[in-house]
């Protein structure tokens, strides 16, 4: 069993989705992440790729995260897929999200 710290030192303390998040505020665009091969990256070339985007997004906890050692933004779902659609509308995506 992986320790909060290991965890967030293997992630580099952010999940693939608080990564695009973090990448699509910085401005950056798909081409200067096309020749990467982490799921962050993926992700937002086929994000960046679309005109409307419908999120679906659950309330579920999950367990590994509720560990107070780990970073505050790595326990907060819904907060971080907020960021993401609001600069994706800024790009000029159509953006909706559905909390389930």
């Amino acid at each position: 069993m992986k320790t909060a710290q290991e965890i967030a030192r293997f992630w580099g303390e952010t999940t693939a989705e608080t990564k695009v998040s973090d990448m699509l505020q910085s401005g950056v665009q798909k081409r200067s992440v096309r020749y990467r091969t982490h799921g962050a990256a993926d992700l937002l070339r086929y994000l960046l790729d679309l005109d409307h985007v419908h999120f679906i997004v659950g309330h579920a906890v999950n367990p590994a995260h509720q560990n107070p050692d780990l970073p505050k933004r790595l326990k907060i779902r819904p907060g971080v897929v907020r960021e993401i659609a609001e600069v994706l509308r800024e790009r000029g995506k159509e953006v909706s999200i559905e909390m389930i």
